[in-house]
């Protein structure tokens, strides 16, 4: 069984760094920084892009967060000297078009393609998720893995999350019934 550790924000940056480090055959130019709404397949979604040089960092924020709320900008700051990082607000938060209809992991995944294609933001890219934010990480990667070269998750939410009711993740302790591990099962797939 492995242990799961807690980073410090230090060694969340340097780990990022040396996530840099190792894609740095990537290291072509950029565009200029890149800050507005854009289309995100039928929908317009708010973004921000700092920095140059490949592979850009895209940052998905936690359940509730959104890019332009500015708690990511200690992160732009640092990293945006040696690569482009975006954050963006995710639909129905923050300076981004609400949802008429409910929204998938993967509808957001889509969107962020999108969005990203229409900002002209090419792979490859680190994603990093905080908390929900993991979510369209792994769809992301799932759907489109010839564009992620690194991923890196800070305090991912755990799967089963929403049908389980566990606060925290606690493999030794956690037991589900059939209908959690069927819900599960169901949040894996994605």
């Amino acid at each position: 069984m492995s242990k799961i550790q807690i980073l410090s924000v230090n060694s969340k940056i340097w780990l990022l760094t040396f996530l840099i480090g190792i894609s740095n055959g990537y290291a072509g130019e950029l565009n200029k920084d890149i800050i507005g709404r854009f289309d995100a397949g039928g929908i317009k979604l708010h973004i921000e892009c700092y920095g140059s040089k490949s592979p850009s960092i895209i940052v998905h924020s936690g359940f509730n967060g959104y890019g332009s709320e500015g708690h990511w900008g200690a992160v732009i700051e640092k990293i945006s000297q040696k690569n482009r990082i975006c954050i963006y607000d995710r639909a129905h938060l923050g300076k981004s078009d609400k949802l008429s209809k409910a929204n998938t992991v993967n509808d957001t995944s889509k969107q962020l393609h999108t969005l990203l294609k229409s900002v002209d933001v090419k792979p490859p890219y680190i994603m990093i998720g905080h908390s929900y934010g993991s979510y369209p990480v792994r769809a992301y990667n799932h759907l489109y893995p010839a564009d992620v070269v690194g991923i890196l998750l800070i305090d991912p939410s755990q799967y089963g999350q929403w049908s389980n009711r566990i606060g925290k993740w606690k493999p030794e302790t956690e037991k589900y019934n059939k209908s959690q591990e069927a819900d599960r099962l169901e949040e894996l797939s994605y």
